[in-house]
């Protein structure tokens, strides 16, 4: 079986995360293990553990709903002031970059990782050394929706990227792109 690790990148609310969800849910149809990653995954767990708040919130369609018991605030905003505080003190994110791909590296069995929050220039060229080494191919994607700008990735190379997925449509017309990107690239290698 060959491993392969998808990396997503693009701005919030571009839809990132339903990428790597369909991504995985498709390879997981198909019969093959895969899961979602996250770079600043034990953030998110810490945040939804602190909070008592579900994977929705966390990862899915309540990440924007405002939250009585934090003052109103929503399980996005919590994320994005304790990544804002972390990143304070580490900029370059590299502990949970380090953190995210030894996790993938110990999960032999998975054949398939979606790395869904890839924002700074020096993560693509870390996870393809990781995929490397572990004999993974890694596969770049770049999401663009009109009228969202690239907070993250500044000057991000376009090299890093294999594909770009244009989200100009329904979430059904999108869940399509992300059904052929399966088909075309993920489906033909693992």
């Amino acid at each position: 079986m060959q491993r392969m690790i998808v990396y997503v990148h693009g701005s919030k609310r571009v839809g990132k995360t339903v990428l790597a969800q369909e991504l995985v849910q498709r390879a997981l149809a198909a019969g093959i293990v895969a899961e979602t990653a996250s770079i600043v995954g034990v953030m998110r767990q810490h945040i939804k553990d602190m909070f008592s708040l579900t994977d929705e919130h966390v990862h899915g369609d309540l990440k924007e709903t405002p939250l009585p018991e934090c003052s109103g605030h929503s399980a996005r905003e919590l994320m994005d002031d304790f990544v804002t505080w972390h990143f304070q003190r580490d900029p370059s994110r590299m502990c949970f970059i380090r953190g995210c791909m030894a996790d993938i590296e110990r999960r032999d069995d998975v054949g398939l990782f979606c790395i869904q929050d890839v924002i700074h220039a020096h993560e693509p060229p870390c996870i393809r050394e990781a995929a490397a080494r572990m004999g993974a191919a890694a596969v770049g994607v770049h999401v663009s929706r009109p009228g969202h700008t690239d907070t993250y990735g500044v000057n991000m190379p376009p090299e890093q990227f294999d594909i770009t997925v244009a989200n100009t449509g329904t979430l059904e017309e999108y869940r399509r792109k992300a059904a052929r990107l399966f088909e075309s690239v993920v489906r033909q290698c693992v």
